[in-house]
């Protein structure tokens, strides 16, 4: 295991200074959790294949634990693609006050890329809002802050998690950002389907910050 994690260090980050490596002996979500809060990391990178019902179980679940015990952002993305981006990027939200942590942490992120941002509200069947006040509550929300690039969207689809998937995959979007442990908003569907099947089953990376 150390040759194979030191060549993937000269392979990857030869040109990188300052690149650590560490093999811990403990499940994969532990060993996330704890080298994290030891080295007060910033940002947690997760690598996600489920080609096989196995890996798709074994990957989930310590996904869904590692997003569950920790407090920073975590990105899950499972291709890969030489001509990497993050151009366009979702932020898919109920818009709720508490939020509003996430999606700071969110607009942190975003301007290291110069992305356009696309602030995306779901209404479903047995949650429906009319466009027209689903609109003034993300503008309601976003008042405040200082973004340039941006669109807003107002999604119907028969679930939440469809309406994510349908929305970035007709704008083509590079990454999809979720907050996640809150009690309300979109945070409460992670610990249902909609987090953890887009870990699994979308192509683009997803981005969790905690409420």
């Amino acid at each position: 295991m150390r040759d194979k994690l030191l060549n993937y260090k000269t392979n990857f980050f030869s040109k990188i200074p300052n690149i650590n490596h560490a093999i811990r002996f403990q499940n994969p979500y532990e060993g996330i959790r704890d080298y994290s809060k030891k080295i007060d990391a910033d940002l947690v990178i997760m690598g996600s294949k489920g080609q096989t019902a196995l890996e798709e179980i074994l990957i989930g679940s310590n996904t869904e634990k590692t997003v569950r015990s920790l407090e920073i952002p975590i990105l899950i993305t499972k291709k890969e693609d030489d001509n990497f981006k993050f151009k366009k990027l979702v932020f898919a939200s109920t818009f709720e006050k508490d939020e509003a942590r996430a999606f700071e942490g969110f607009l942190d992120f975003s301007t290291n890329f110069k992305a356009k941002i696309h602030l995306l509200k779901i209404n479903t069947p047995q949650k429906f809002e009319n466009t027209s006040s689903s609109k003034k509550k993300v503008e309601s929300f976003i008042e405040k802050y200082n973004i340039k690039n941006y669109s807003i969207h107002i999604y119907n689809d028969n679930s939440v998690e469809e309406g994510i998937l349908n929305f970035s995959d007709e704008k083509d979007v590079d990454l999809i950002s979720l907050a996640t442990h809150g009690r309300s908003g979109l945070s409460r569907f992670f610990n249902g389907s909609v987090s953890l099947n887009l870990s699994k089953n979308v192509l683009k990376p997803v981005l969790t910050f905690k409420v």
